[in-house]
């Protein structure tokens, strides 16, 4: 997880082709080359921009979406003024649920200064794989809950097609694309985002 100081226009000015936050790949390219959607975006939101890491495990301990939810809620009000959070898969986890704890506090940054941008979301409402699933580890108590989009902030959810944690198929009797699924929980969440 990271923020970003002034990367919201940034974001504005990427096009991307397609349905918003869908990005489509031929089938050969699937897990060798990234689309050219994906590619305009090619660092963009932090580039020259004063960037800083949230530190947290970032782990399978049960502890580390708490922990993760702190130190993102302690970053943002040390940092005054506009910022994006920008998170990869776990990191948009704690996202997730750092704006269903906190987002409708009278106390939480006001909506123009605080945008989040999430690739690979587990908890993405459409395709998410973690979503009615154990958040860290089995045995861990708390559920996926898909990200909420009725918050005051701009969420951007931001998938690649067959990334098997945040793009899972709806159709779940497909063997294929349940296999496809499950290569990219591998191959497109872990490689497919470097670029970005």
């Amino acid at each position: 997880i990271g923020i970003s100081h002034s990367a919201i226009d940034a974001i504005r000015n990427v096009q991307f082709g397609g349905p918003i936050g869908r990005l489509r790949h031929d089938l050969e390219n699937t897990l060798h080359s990234l689309t050219e959607d994906f590619k305009r975006l090619s660092g963009i939101p932090c580039r020259g921009r004063k960037t800083i890491k949230i530190d947290y495990p970032a782990s399978f301990k049960p502890t580390s979406m708490d922990e993760g939810v702190d130190a993102l809620r302690k970053a943002l009000v040390a940092n005054k003024g506009k910022k994006l959070v920008f998170a990869h898969s776990q990191g948009a986890q704690v996202c997730s649920r750092w704006l269903r704890n906190y987002a409708h506090l009278p106390d939480a940054p006001p909506a123009d200064e605080l945008s989040f941008l999430f690739i690979g979301n587990p908890l993405r409402k459409y395709g998410g794989y973690i979503i009615g699933k154990p958040e860290v580890s089995i045995g861990y108590k708390i559920l996926g809950v898909a990200t909420p989009n009725d918050t005051k902030y701009l969420v951007t959810d931001i998938t690649m097609q067959y990334d098997g944690w945040s793009d899972w198929p709806g159709d779940k009797a497909n063997p294929i694309a349940k296999w496809n699924a499950r290569l990219g929980q591998n191959q497109r969440h872990c490689y497919g985002y470097l670029t970005a």
